[in-house]
């Protein structure tokens, strides 16, 4: 969707009154959007900071089964998030994440931090939504990760909690067919990043609800496998997330989000939980 566009089916179809509401409609739905650091129809830029806390609950095993674990492995991550829409079908990215890890593993106890990696790409958004049909619209991002934090390969710490990153640049591609008009906005979509060392792919689907002019919330589920180093493992996990916004100055979220901790969904990988918030300004 777009608004010029809105605006002049409005007009042809019932006058100007109704494409005044047909843009307006549409920045509102930028100001709750579900994705919160990505811009609406409406909007030119953003500049946001959101701030995460992670904790290991557990872990699936080699054979995908759910087993306790007695490590502690925790961090909290501070990501940095800005966006630029050049027009109305395209908008430049970046974020940086900084991480606090903890680990503590028998008589072990480490902290570190440091950045973590950069990730910056165009997302391109080339069909008009129609505010009165019934059909998703694809959304193409093409981007990179660029390592900035530390990988395992420069680890100096026994538990590896100076690890921020992962070794090596990689390229990022996302897929998505979405429906964000109307009272409940959903996607689905597939991810995948791709460098020398490491591949991984991912499949999300979300469904929300506009809660007025000001609020939404928003449901997510996620599945995505990692190859790396002759290794394989594999997670799924469901989030939640509440937004409020103000068209054109504001957005803020608050989400939680968990790995799934049920057998065969996911396997050799650490079950984690997350919460976050964040705030972005937006003109």
């Amino acid at each position: 969707m777009r608004c010029s566009s809105l605006v002049l089916i409005g007009a042809a179809l019932s006058g100007l009154a109704r494409s005044d509401r047909a843009h307006a409609g549409a920045c509102c739905v930028g100001a709750t959007s579900t994705v919160p650091t990505r811009l609406g129809e409406c909007e030119h830029w953003l500049a946001g900071m959101g701030i995460q806390g992670e904790s290991t609950q557990g872990l699936w095993d080699s054979s995908g089964a759910v087993v306790a674990t007695t490590m502690v492995d925790e961090a909290v991550i501070s990501t940095m998030a800005m966006a630029w829409r050049w027009d109305r079908e395209g908008q430049l990215f970046a974020t940086l994440p900084a991480r606090i890890n903890h680990r503590a593993a028998g008589g072990l106890d480490e902290t570190a931090a440091g950045l973590s990696d950069l990730r910056a790409g165009v997302i391109w958004d080339p069909i008009n939504e129609s505010p009165d049909g019934l059909w998703p619209v694809p959304v193409l991002t093409l981007g990179a990760r660029l390592p900035t934090g530390v990988d395992w390969t420069e680890s100096e710490t026994d538990l590896q909690t100076d690890v921020t990153g992962l070794v090596g640049p990689a390229l990022i591609g996302v897929v998505t067919a979405e429906r964000t008009l109307g009272p409940i906005p959903w996607s689905i979509g597939a991810d995948m990043e791709a460098s020398t060392t490491l591949t991984a792919l991912g499949a999300t689907a979300s469904l929300g609800r506009y809660i007025g002019t000001r609020w939404s919330l928003g449901g997510s589920l996620r599945y995505s496998i990692t190859t790396a180093a002759g290794a394989t493992t594999s997670r799924t996990n469901a989030g939640l997330r509440l937004t409020r916004g103000q068209p054109l100055r504001w957005r803020g979220w608050l989400g939680v989000d968990s790995d799934v901790p049920v057998a065969g969904l996911g396997q050799s990988t650490m079950r984690q939980v997350h919460t976050s918030l964040g705030v972005a300004l937006i003109r």
